[in-house]
C-alpha cells in the first residue's frame, strides 16, 4: 500500500515538472508518461528519471 501511494506521488510529481518544463495539461503530460514507458522502461523508473533530470529517458 504504502509502495503504490509514493509510486502515485512520483506520478503527480513528473507530471508536474512536465507540465512546468513543456507547458503540457495535465492530459498530455500523463500521454507523454506512457510514451516514455512503453520502451522497455517501467513506469516508475519513468518517473523517477524525470523528476530528478527533469528530462525522460534517452532514445
Amino acid at each position: 500500500m504504502e509502495q503504490a501511494l509514493a509510486t502515485r506521488d512520483q506520478i503527480g510529481q513528473a507530471m508536474g515538472v512536465l507540465m512546468a518544463r513543456h507547458n503540457f495539461p495535465d492530459d498530455q503530460a500523463v500521454s507523454q508518461l506512457r510514451r516514455y514507458s512503453q520502451n522497455n522502461v517501467k513506469l516508475r523508473e519513468v518517473t523517477l528519471l524525470v523528476c530528478d533530470q527533469g528530462a525522460p529517458p534517452g532514445p
